[in-house]
């Protein structure tokens, strides 16, 4: 594999990294891998050691989905003891781009790209593709986003479900 034809994806959670590699072009990920995030110092020795996994030496660009906020370019994991700045990890594999951005908010960007069959209807109804939709699900937290159409674009909205109160007290 040559290093200017991938580009590296990754979903980076509380308990496990999971890396693929993508062709320029395409969509379907190849050399999928998961890795625990237990077994690495950082998110640097995940992707080195991804990367030789993967036969490859170096790639052009990357982005990560994290299971984090995302603050201009520090991410420090809510459920995992990594803590990297965007732009430092850039420029130590010389990447021409390094986008970041929540797990989540990764998840209710590819709504629209999957089949409706695949989509369950909570509540009852048909359900409606000009109303928002929602995008949660369990790991080491539980993630939420919803997608909200609208005239020129579909607007993201991530949150942290398991960050809320739960609001009976006996």
């Amino acid at each position: 594999m040559t290093a200017t034809s991938y580009s590296l994806v990754g979903d980076i959670g509380g308990t496990n990294a999971r890396f693929a590699l993508v062709r320029e072009g395409e969509v379907q990920p190849q050399a999928i891998e998961v890795l625990p995030c237990s077994d690495y110092e950082n998110l640097d020795a995940a992707i080195v050691d991804y990367l030789r996994r993967a036969g490859i030496e170096a790639v052009g660009q990357a982005c990560l989905a994290v299971a984090s906020p995302v603050q201009g370019t520090q991410v420090r994991m809510t459920n995992n003891h990594w803590r990297f700045d965007i732009e430092d990890v850039r420029q130590e594999f010389g990447w021409s781009a390094f986008k970041v951005i929540n797990d989540f908010t990764a998840m209710a960007l590819g709504v629209p790209h999957v089949p409706e069959s695949h989509l369950v209807h909570v509540c009852g109804g048909p359900g409606d593709p000009r109303r928002p939709r929602l995008v949660m699900g369990p790991g080491t937290g539980l993630g939420l986003a919803y997608a909200i159409p609208g005239k020129a674009e579909t607007r993201i909205q991530h949150t942290y479900g398991g960050h809320f109160p739960a609001s009976p007290q006996t």
